[in-house]
C-alpha cells in the first residue's frame, strides 16, 4: 500500500475502490464550491460594497472575482461534459444543445439587467457568447485547451490594442455593455457587438483564455490526496 496524488475522473471508480473514489470527488467538488462562493463574495464586495468596505479589501477582489468566475465557468462546461472522459457522440451533441441553450437564456438575461438602473456592470452577455465559443472547443484535449488558451492570452492584448486604434473608428462604447436598446437601430447593433467583443467592460476577446483554462483543468482531471493507494 502507498499514499500519493492521482487524477480522478469524474464518475469513474479508481481500481475498484467506489468508496475512496467517492469521498475524493466528494472532497474536489468541495474545492470548487468554496471557490465559487469566494468568486461570488468577490462580485458582491466589488460591485455593492466598495462605500463600507476597506479599499484594500476592494482592491484585492477588483477584477479578480470576475476572472475566477470565468475560470470556474469554463471548469463547469469541462465536468458537464465528462471531466477527464469527454463525452463522445450523441452524449456531447446533447451536452452542446444544452449549453447552447444556456447561452441564450444568459443572453436573454443579460440584456433585461442592463435596462435595470444601478452601478452594477452585468457579464452575462459576454457569459453567452463564450459559452457559445466554447461549443466546438468541448472535444478538445487539456493539452490542446491550454495552449489555445495561453497564445489566445498573450496575442488578444495586442489585437485588441491594434484594432481599436487603427481598425475600429473612435466611439463611447468603451467600458459599456450591450441593452436591448442597441437591437433597435443599425449603429446599435454595431455598438453592442463592438461592446460585447471588443471594447466593452467585459470584452469576449479579452476573457476566452480564462474559459479555456477553465475548461482545460476539467480535461486533465482533478487532483486530490488518496491515502491507501495501490
Amino acid at each position: 500500500m502507498s499514499s500519493g496524488l492521482k487524477r480522478i475522473n469524474t464518475g469513474e471508480a479508481v481500481d475498484g475502490d467506489e468508496s475512496l473514489v467517492a469521498g475524493a470527488a466528494s472532497r474536489r467538488l468541495m474545492g470548487v464550491d468554496v471557490a465559487r462562493a469566494v468568486a461570488v463574495l468577490g462580485m458582491i464586495v466589488v460591485h455593492t460594497g466598495a462605500l463600507v468596505v476597506n479599499p484594500t479589501v476592494t482592491w484585492a477582489f477588483s477584477g479578480r472575482s470576475a476572472i475566477l468566475f470565468a475560470v470556474l465557468a469554463g471548469l463547469s462546461l469541462g465536468l458537464l461534459s465528462g471531466g477527464s472522459r469527454v463525452h463522445t457522440g450523441v452524449r456531447l451533441r446533447m451536452d452542446r444543445r444544452n449549453i447552447a441553450m444556456r447561452g441564450c437564456l444568459l443572453l436573454i438575461l443579460g440584456l433585461l439587467l442592463a435596462v435595470v438602473p444601478s452601478s452594477v456592470m452585468v457579464i452575462l452577455v459576454t457569459y453567452a457568447v463564450l459559452f457559445w465559443i466554447a461549443l466546438p472547443a468541448l472535444s478538445w484535449t487539456w493539452r490542446r485547451l491550454a495552449t489555445v488558451a495561453a497564445v489566445w492570452a498573450v496575442a488578444a492584448p495586442v489585437v485588441s490594442f491594434v484594432v481599436r486604434a487603427s481598425v475600429l473608428p473612435e466611439t463611447n462604447t468603451i467600458g459599456g455593455v450591450a441593452s436591448p436598446f442597441d437591437l433597435f437601430s443599425v449603429d446599435g447593433w454595431v455598438a453592442a457587438v463592438r461592446m460585447t467583443f471588443i471594447d466593452g467592460t467585459y470584452p469576449v476577446l479579452s476573457w476566452v483564455p480564462f474559459v479555456l483554462m477553465g475548461l482545460a483543468i476539467a480535461r486533465w482531471g482533478l487532483v486530490v490526496g488518496l491515502r491507501g493507494g495501490r
